[in-house]
């Protein structure tokens, strides 16, 4: 067998790319290795060929197949991933929470949902953790009340901000149902 020889000139080349950015000695001791393994099966039915040439052969073959591996997954998924522009219509009926907007891959990192509170009920405690929150009062009036006690008053056509690592609960205080949309984002 023809190994040693083969070898040793595969492994010149393997050593001479280390010095490529971006993974190229990767991808060059994969096409060598590639052009070695087809070269030996090659030889081994008696096709005379030298290591030299037919690497430089091959090399463009395995090159292109890398490329059609490596890249059009990425840039398919990327395109099936970029959030687009859409209409959410309201459907709240008989439902404390409609989702409006449930975060990646439909949007970036922001979530939304439309709350409808009876008369004296609350969301419950919670925290924005690591989210800044917003809230747009749509009818009715009610309290965000926080972990320490402190309250704010909201009311229609007003909004309200809730920073980031903030526990909190918002309370329904009228005799009507309170509706608002609640849109978090990441701060991360």
């Amino acid at each position: 067998m023809r190994r040693g020889p083969v070898l040793s000139k595969v492994e010149g080349a393997s050593a001479s790319a280390r010095h490529y950015p971006c993974g190229a000695d990767t991808l060059v001791r994969a096409i060598v290795l590639a052009s070695q393994h087809i070269y030996l099966q090659v030889t081994e039915v008696g096709i005379s060929m030298r290591p030299v040439w037919f690497v430089c052969l091959i090399a463009p073959v395995v090159l292109f197949y890398c490329g059609v591996l490596t890249a059009w997954p990425s840039s398919a998924f990327a395109e099936d991933t970029k959030p687009h522009a859409k209409v959410i219509p309201f459907e709240s009926r008989g439902k404390a929470v409609q989702p409006l907007l449930s975060g990646p891959p439909e949007t970036v990192t922001m979530k939304s949902g439309l709350v409808t509170l009876a008369p004296g009920q609350s969301v419950g405690k919670h925290s924005t953790g690591q989210h800044e929150e917003m809230l747009v009062i749509l009818a009715g009036q009610g309290e965000m009340i926080f972990k320490d006690g402190s309250k704010l008053g909201v009311a229609a056509d007003h909004a309200l901000y809730c920073p980031p690592e903030t526990e909190h609960d918002v309370k329904n205080t009228g005799s009507e149902a309170l509706r608002y949309v609640y849109v978090v984002a990441s701060t991360k």
